[in-house]
């Protein structure tokens, strides 16, 4: 994801696995992209999706975080 200029959120590349331990994400240290990541734990089934803004020089602050606590695999 990206900002463009009119300050809104741009979605530029998309990357992970469907289905994945642990957690998958791209840091791109630049001002305009954002760190993302997410986790998905089997046994519990939920999925967690993190999204934070970097500044220039790679710091990072926490700009939104969502926690998706619904089942993964719910019918």
């Amino acid at each position: 994801m990206k900002i463009d200029l009119q300050g809104n959120l741009e979605w530029s590349k998309v990357w992970g696995k469907k289905y994945f331990a642990g957690g998958d994400g791209i840091a791109l240290f630049d001002a305009n992209f954002y760190v993302t990541g997410r986790g998905f734990h089997m046994l519990k089934k939920y999925i967690d999706v993190f999204v934070f803004k970097c500044d220039k020089d790679g710091g990072k602050t926490v700009e939104y975080t969502a926690f998706f606590r619904k089942p993964a695999f719910a019918s």
